[in-house]
This record gives structure tokens, sequence and C-alpha cells, in this order.
């Protein structure tokens, strides 16, 4: 008997991951919370200075 490919595994993890996402409502709103305080905390964090400024971008 084979063992299941890495590829294989990949894909029942992201499959168990994604039934236990949908099985929990306010999950997704959390993720959405995380996204937003990161998006803003993150511009305050790395300041107004031009030169860091053209290095992310």
């Amino acid at each position: 008997m084979s063992e299941p490919s890495v590829g294989a595994a990949i894909a029942g993890v992201v499959r168990r991951d994604l039934l236990l996402a949908a099985r929990r409502k306010s999950e997704p709103l959390f993720t959405l919370g995380f996204f937003v305080l990161v998006a803003s905390l993150f511009p305050l964090s790395i300041g107004p200075e031009p030169d860091l400024l053209k290095r992310i971008a």
C-alpha cells in the first residue's frame, strides 16, 4: 500500500479547515476584524518617513 502524497495531505488539511470554518459562522468576522486591525495599525507603526515608505512600496 502506498503512502499518500504531500499534495493529497495538504488538500485534506485545507478541506478540513474549510469545513470547520463553514460550521462556525463567526470565524469570518474574526478574520475580517483582524485584517481591519492590522491594516489600520500598520501605517501608524511605520510613520511618515519618505525613505522607508519608498522601500516598502
